[in-house]
């Protein structure tokens, strides 16, 4: 197996990385397919790819893995969110265009922080979006 954060070769069974210290989440042979046939840690990084858009696709296409679910549903709303409030920010005479450049690029750490969370197989959650997402995404669907 190997450690997810530093890619370092574990034993089998073993509860953290002997390398780094890592506590042990999903080990890259444990990841499960989605029901698209992508990793599901690959498809819900993926959902963070294009702004809302991706998000969006992953919510439709998606039906089995919940892990998949909730990183698109927390990505979709939040990226949204974002979107449409740069596109307000850049309306804003004075300082609305230099306020949209820093949220635009405070956006981008986001989404390459939260791409890379997804990758790695951790349940990030966002204060208030994140855990909205993990409701619905961990619900029974009839």
């Amino acid at each position: 197996m190997q450690c997810h954060k530093c890619a370092a070769v574990v034993k089998q069974g073993a509860e953290k990385c002997g390398k780094c210290g890592v506590v042990r989440k999903k080990m890259l042979d444990e990841i499960k397919k989605s029901s698209i046939g992508m990793d599901e840690n690959v498809a819900a990084a993926s959902s963070y790819a294009f702004l809302f858009l991706s998000g969006l696709f992953f919510l439709a296409v998606e039906r089995k893995s919940r892990f998949v679910r909730f990183h698109a549903l927390q990505g979709a709303v939040t990226l949204f969110v974002v979107f449409v409030t740069n596109i307000a920010l850049a309306f804003v005479p004075g300082f609305g265009i230099l306020l949209a450049i820093v949220l635009w690029l405070l956006n981008l750490i986001l989404i390459v922080n939260l791409f890379l969370k997804a990758l790695s197989g951790e349940w990030y959650m966002l204060p208030v979006v994140g855990r909205w997402a993990w409701r619905w995404a961990t619900a029974e669907k009839p």
